[in-house]
């Protein structure tokens, strides 16, 4: 196509000069040659490579027990430069996966693609952590080449919690009075590696809060009394040397609040007292149509009153304490039981289970939901009213089948929008 419009420009000089166009009186004769447009180069569109290292958890114990035993090393997660702005990676066109607790690699996109606004996120069936996709801009380009190499940035719970919705430096640094720690240590310019165990442990119980706000619903400002002290809470329990980082996640993902971290105060000096955290276990039986009965044998070794929750990997939860659960579909499930005791103490279990009894034409059970039923979304969202009349609305929509989702807000003002 250049080369046709080379063309066409040449002829037009031609015959422009032949006419007497080109200046000059009609009776002289300028033999010279008129100079001919050159052809322009091609100009190649530059590339901006962004290094990246991603962590899911502290540890895989501290993954067993935010997912309900659906995390492990062979666990794929997916990291992509956001360009639909729907919080995942389904069918972006920038992306990388790897397994595990941790990875690196690298994301490449056009240097002319305008990235500003857009998030990179790291996507996997249990969490999803965002962080700008400005964030490594300060890298500089290669030296002769077309390749803008941006600095290191780092993917993980802690540089999560400051950007996610409900969470961010207000959140997350409140009723904190110390001085050791600032936003800096949640930064994603900052090595996962180098963070203290208070800040990594927290970074754990926050994924744990953030399931649980999006499953109840929470409003941000719900999310920010949970939260509020939690900092100065995780660093007085590790002093503890009793209590583990582990079993703080439990704790909070136990109770969905950070009140019950330390272990019991003995009210009277003068009398011993031992806690010791209680024992978790259980059995199923697998029954037809899906319904899988489980029987509780948990104990405590004080025969303390024990509490249950009960994650079934279909992303549903029992606090009974041997409940019965039906499943949809034939599959293999991780069963997850947490057992907590009086004096705050928890232990766990997981176990898989292998349900193989549903028809394939569906559940004989008219009352029983068929394997491949699709249910209605539920759509939900929050707002924020900021300066100049800018309202950021916050969409926690959601699909019980954990379809893809697709939006249409309409203002009231006659504007609408489709993200």
């Amino acid at each position: 196509m250049k080369l046709s419009k080379l063309s066409c420009a040449v002829l037009s000089v031609i015959a422009l000069s032949a006419c007497g166009g080109g200046g000059g009186s009609s009776g002289s004769h300028n033999n010279q040659e008129e100079p001919q447009p050159q052809p322009q180069p091609i100009e190649e569109t530059g590339v901006v490579v962004q290094d990246f290292q991603f962590n899911a958890f502290s540890s895989l114990d501290a993954a067993e027990v935010v997912t309900g035993g659906n995390f492990d090393s062979n666990s794929k997660t997916t990291v992509c430069l956001d360009l639909s702005h729907d919080n995942s990676c389904q069918d972006e066109q920038y992306s990388v996966s790897g397994t595990g607790l941790s990875f690196s690699n690298k994301l490449e996109w056009p240097e002319d693609l305008d990235v500003s606004g857009m998030n990179i996120i790291a996507d996997n069936n249990n969490f999803v952590y965002s962080i700008p996709a400005d964030s490594g801009i300060n890298g500089v380009a290669a030296q002769g080449t077309s390749v803008q190499k941006r600095i290191k940035v780092y993917i993980n719970p802690a540089s999560n919690a400051l950007h996610a919705d409900k969470l961010g430096k207000d959140v997350i640094l409140g009723g904190y009075t110390g001085a050791k720690y600032s936003s800096n240590d949640f930064s994603a310019q900052k090595d996962y590696s180098a963070l203290d165990q208070e800040i990594i442990t927290f970074a754990d119980t926050l994924v744990s809060v953030l399931n649980y706000s999006n499953k109840e619903k929470l409003a941000y400002t719900e999310v920010r009394d949970i939260v509020s002290g939690a900092l100065q809470k995780i660093i007085d329990a590790l002093k503890d040397l009793s209590v583990s980082p582990v079993q703080i996640v439990v704790s909070v993902d136990t109770h969905n609040d950070y009140n019950h971290l330390a272990n019991n105060v003995n009210p009277d000096p003068e009398v011993p007292v031992t806690n010791n955290p209680p024992v978790a276990d259980f059995n199923f039986e697998v029954s037809a149509d899906g319904a899988v009965i489980f029987s509780n044998n948990s104990s405590d070794p004080e025969n303390d009153k024990l509490t249950y929750k009960w994650k079934f990997g279909d992303n549903a939860e029992s606090d009974e304490a041997s409940p019965t659960h039906k499943y949809k579909k034939n599959g293999k499930y991780t069963v997850y039981l947490n057992v907590t005791d009086s004096g705050n103490l928890s232990n766990y279990i997981t176990k898989e289970v292998n349900v193989d009894s549903i028809s394939e034409g569906g559940n004989d059970n008219p009352d029983t939901p068929v394997a491949d039923e699709n249910n209605a979304p539920i759509a939900y969202f929050y707002y924020e009213d900021t300066d100049e009349g800018l309202v950021k609305f916050t969409n926690n929509s959601s699909d019980p089948d954990n379809d893809k989702l697709t939006y249409k807000w309409n203002f009231g003002d006659n504007s609408q929008s489709n993200k």
